[in-house]
């Protein structure tokens, strides 16, 4: 079973689609989701617009603190 990552579950717990955290973020849909899969890192702006929308530290959805 493959991992879900921090950044996804965060968005399930406050039942926001990819398309509404978008929204909220200005950040592209195209790229949370790249994120949440793995196949691309965050910068440091996006992270903190993530984390801003959603509410949380950047640490909680980018435990692992990669980016650009």
């Amino acid at each position: 079973m493959a991992k879900i990552s921090p950044l996804r579950q965060v968005r399930f717990d406050l039942q926001l689609t990819q398309e509404r955290l978008a929204v909220k973020s200005g950040v592209g849909q195209a790229k949370i989701s790249q994120y949440e899969r793995g196949i691309t890192r965050p910068s440091e702006k996006n992270k903190a617009r993530l984390a801003e929308a959603l509410g949380v530290f950047v640490d909680k959805i980018f435990p692992e603190g990669g980016g650009n």
